[in-house]
């Protein structure tokens, strides 16, 4: 695979039978590659295509979550086709998820996730 010098497009010679693990290894290296790329992926979802197309909506997600010793957590969330993707998950936008879960679900008395750490 070829990053343009203009970052707008990408040469890809992708040939071959491939397994589950090289699939995987290719949408990795492929997502990482787009983040060098122009234009780059819209920070507001709301300028994002109408249609949802630049969207991969996931049915069946699973996620899990721990706190960080420095503060805030990592969320893993898992989509079928593109595994797991982690993302540090700083107080502030801490704060305002539990605020909009909190106000569009019910209370529990349990927490669903195991309280850990992670350095």
């Amino acid at each position: 695979m070829e990053l343009s010098t203009d970052r707008n497009t990408v040469r890809l010679h992708i040939e071959g039978v491939h397994n589950a693990a090289q699939v995987e290894s290719l949408i990795r290296t492929l997502a990482l590659m787009r983040t060098d790329m122009l234009p780059g992926v819209p920070v507001d979802k709301d300028k994002q295509d109408k249609g949802g197309a630049n969207a991969i909506v996931e049915k069946q997600p699973m996620l899990t979550m721990v706190a960080l010793r420095s503060g805030g957590f990592r969320l893993w969330l898992r989509n079928r086709g593109f595994g797991w993707l982690a993302y540090e998950i700083d107080d502030r936008a801490a704060t305002s998820m539990r605020n909009l879960i909190s106000k569009h679900t019910k209370a529990r008395e349990t927490a669903d996730f195991a309280d850990t750490l992670s350095p």
